[in-house]
């Protein structure tokens, strides 16, 4: 199988010499970029495949990011090819979601250091829940084949998409509701105080904003202008979401043993609540 594929496409990319007069074409090419990159890192050794899943799944949310600015931009099949991507990157999750708890553990050594004592034992159940994931994973889909297969043919769907001219106002204000509905997220989360589902669709909603802002900077320079604070807000819902999975294998069908579990369950909830003001 193939190297890690190490270029971040959704902060790295150069700006093209001349853009094309459509933002609309650009923000396909965009899209079909993603997911080219998508199915290459689909196809990583064993060695580096976490990574590769993990690259995989933010190049597919890009994709939905700009699916997302709506039917105003893109024709009526978007909603269908967004609805697929979600799926496929839905279905990778549970593997996604064990490496990230690997990495969580790693980063307390220097974050929580009362957790050094038990880190060890933690961190080797971890991995080995993840092995027995991927394991279970690669036995159903080898070398994860028909996955990439169909990203293969969801970058056909996007080709045959609608190629009409869009404007930048267009796309202004689509970009616009999308700061809306971040914004209304986050007084609903805030309202509710500890709710993890309110907190997650803000995280969410925030997440999509933010890509959508950094691609937008890219493609069409000086249109995503806004007041509202993008980067701050999602880098520290990004760190407290490491917070939120650990709470989450503290819970019921935990794989650390009950001592471990509690101090574990302190620490997490402690970093939640800090990073969530």
């Amino acid at each position: 199988m193939s190297q890690l594929v190490v270029a971040d496409t959704g902060r790295s990319m150069s700006k093209p010499q001349s853009l094309p007069s459509s933002i609309g074409i650009r923000l396909r090419e965009f899209a079909h970029a993603q997911l080219t990159a998508a199915e290459k890192f689909l196809a990583n050794d064993s060695e580096s495949i976490h990574a590769g899943i993990h690259q995989c799944r933010k190049s597919l949310r890009r994709t939905r990011a700009v699916l997302a600015l709506g039917k105003s931009v893109f024709d009526r099949r978007a909603a269908a090819l967004d609805f697929d991507i979600g799926q496929l990157c839905r279905g990778l999750s549970p593997i996604r979601d064990a490496q990230a708890l690997v990495d969580t553990l790693k980063r307390l050594h220097d974050k929580a250091p009362e957790t050094r004592q038990i880190l060890p034992e933690a961190i080797a159940v971890a991995q080995q829940r993840r092995d027995e994931l991927l394991g279970r994973l690669l036995a159903r889909d080898p070398h994860l084949l028909s996955r990439r297969k169909r990203i293969h043919a969801m970058r056909a769907r996007l080709l045959q998409m609608d190629r009409q001219s869009k404007d930048d106002e267009t796309v202004r204000r689509a970009l616009a509701g999308s700061e809306r509905r971040a914004e209304k997220a986050e007084a609903r989360a805030r309202r509710r105080g500890d709710d993890p589902e309110a907190w997650h669709r803000f995280r969410r909603r925030l997440r999509r904003l933010h890509q959508q802002h950094t691609f937008l900077n890219e493609l069409a320079p000086g249109l995503p202008a806004s007041s509202y604070p993008v980067e701050a807000k999602s880098d520290a819902l990004g760190e407290a979401q490491d917070d939120v999975l650990l709470l989450a294998r503290c819970r019921h069908h935990s794989p650390f043993r009950p001592a471990h579990r509690v101090l574990l369950r302190k620490v997490a909830r402690r970093r939640l609540k800090h990073a969530r003001k």
